[in-house]
């Protein structure tokens, strides 16, 4: 993007970065709107091979949180450099992300299959790829031909990353090379507009993630000038839009007893550690171990956690349990995330007391089966709570069985026979008296219990969202999709002026 000079409708002369210099405010006749960050803001640079040789870990001393890298000018340009720079700037710690020039006459086939080719699967942290659409080398293209080309490369690459990649442009190039198209989908903007204290945006995007505000900037271990930029929002938010864990598949899920307490620590076989183990902390807990993470992740999804995949022998309504060992600095919203008989419910407990002891986190109606399980990782919804730690320690799952937390008395009545292989026959029914007065009931069906009904009286039975699409830890891990699709939480629209790309 910084080797292209941009075509501006002013007639301001654009600068690629290896001549003079021109800033070029924004028509006013063009439909667009300006956007202020929301708040705080994270810095960040776009480099390609015209940066050189880069020093990635004094680029990370000078503050730069994440860094775009180019990957090809279309199909004739390769960048010499992408995969020195895409691996420095992880070793680094730097948050990264792939742009790729994009040129409509080119194969806009060819040139998704070359990104995701280069590229590779995104890792944990990792940003979404960019199209990086400007005049330049697009001068001459028809509107009809920019935007069928943009929609092939965004209908490659979105199903390959699964979710959708960015758009860099700017108000004068996103009008006058595709007519100020409203584009299609929730496809997040990083806008272009340099020298203005807030970005101008296309009338097509609400707001902008991230911004090009300088194209002349200078960061320590980059030789000569880089393009500087901001993202939309502070470390956790930063944290949260970029690519989640992925969750490899427990060993084997845990049985959970329809007759007795059922205990599987932190680090049993069916407790998937998830995420980078080099955030991962020890310290004594219940049976002698657990383990602790920083809180440093908003919103509902972890990035670092641990989930237990559990299976059911009966259905029922269970009590979960968490055990939280007495520590310091632990946080007063630690979130546990229940995926019980398709419903995903999340508790919220206070660990900052320590009680070393067990907590429960509610009462919840299970299948009979596996594809269940409980989650706990490194998120915060109170911004008081980022930076603490949270504590993850064992779980404890007690079967239904009469008594406060179920809402249930001692006076429960059955009829039927007992087999020896099953917990009941087919036919056997059961009656409870609840609390208010009212009843429950269950029946037996092929050699398993039934769910308890709801108290006639009152409904005590656990309720939560819906699950649609959510995903079993071991393949999709913590939720994935529905991460993928609420990372991106607004269309932010990118501000844009009309000049050259990162």
């Amino acid at each position: 993007m910084t080797l292209v000079l941009s075509l501006f409708l002013l007639a301001c002369a654009p600068e690629p970065r290896m001549g003079m210099t021109a800033t070029c405010g924004r028509d006013p006749m063009l439909p667009s709107h300006t956007e202020c960050p929301d708040g705080a803001t994270i810095d960040g640079i776009d480099v390609s091979y015209w940066q050189g040789s880069i020093d990635w870990d004094r680029v990370a001393d000078d503050g730069v949180k994440f860094a775009f890298i180019r990957v090809s000018h279309g199909m004739e340009t390769y960048d010499t450099r992408y995969t020195e720079n895409w691996q420095g700037a992880r070793d680094a710690g730097i948050t990264r992300g792939t742009y790729q020039y994009f040129m409509a006459g080119d194969s806009a086939v060819d040139q998704a299959n070359l990104l995701l080719d280069e590229m590779g699967p995104l890792e944990d942290g990792d940003l979404p790829p960019v199209l990086d659409v400007e005049n330049g080398d697009n001068e001459g293209i028809s509107v009809s031909t920019m935007k069928d080309a943009i929609q092939t490369w965004i209908d490659i690459v979105e199903p390959a990353i699964g979710r959708p990649p960015l758009i860099y442009t700017s108000i004068s190039s996103w009008s006058s090379m595709t007519g100020d198209w409203e584009i299609g989908g929730d496809i997040p903007l990083w806008v272009a507009n340099w020298g203005v204290s807030c970005p101008s945006v296309p009338d097509p995007w609400d707001d902008w993630v991230f911004w090009q505000h300088d194209n002349e900037g200078s960061i320590s271990g980059i030789s000569g000038d880089v393009d500087l930029d901001v993202f939309n929002g502070n470390e956790f938010d930063l944290a949260a839009w970029a690519s989640p864990p992925v969750v490899e598949p427990c060993d084997t899920a845990c049985m959970v007893s329809a007759t007795d307490d059922t205990v599987v620590e932190e680090d049993a076989a069916c407790a998937c550690t998830t995420g980078d183990l080099a955030h991962f902390a020890e310290a004594d807990g219940h049976d002698g171990h657990s383990w602790w993470l920083r809180v440093d992740v908003s919103g509902d999804e972890p990035g670092d956690g641990v989930t237990w995949t559990l299976d059911f022998r009966q259905a029922g309504s269970y009590e979960v349990s968490a055990y939280v060992p007495e520590q310091g600095s632990l946080t007063g919203g630690a979130i546990y995330e229940v995926y019980h008989g398709g419903v995903t419910t999340h508790a919220t407990i206070d660990q900052a007391s320590g009680p070393d002891d067990w907590v429960s986190l509610g009462t919840f109606d299970f299948t009979a089966g596996g594809d269940q399980w409980v989650q706990i990782g490194d998120n915060y919804t109170n911004a008081d709570w980022a930076g603490k730690r949270v504590a993850l320690d064992a779980i404890r799952i007690t079967p239904p069985g009469p008594g406060p937390d179920t809402g249930d008395t001692d006076d429960t009545e059955e009829t039927g026979g007992t087999h020896p292989d099953c917990p009941c026959e087919t036919g056997d029914n059961a009656l409870m008296t609840c609390t208010d007065g009212g009843t429950r009931t269950r029946t037996c069906e092929d050699c398993a219990w039934s769910d308890w009904s709801p108290c006639s009286g009152a409904d005590r039975m656990a309720t939560g969202t819906c699950a649609c699409g959510t995903g079993r830890p071991g393949t999709a891990g913590f939720g994935l999709l529905g991460v993928l699709l609420g990372l991106v939480r607004r269309r932010r629209r990118m501000t844009d002026p009309a000049q050259t790309s990162p």
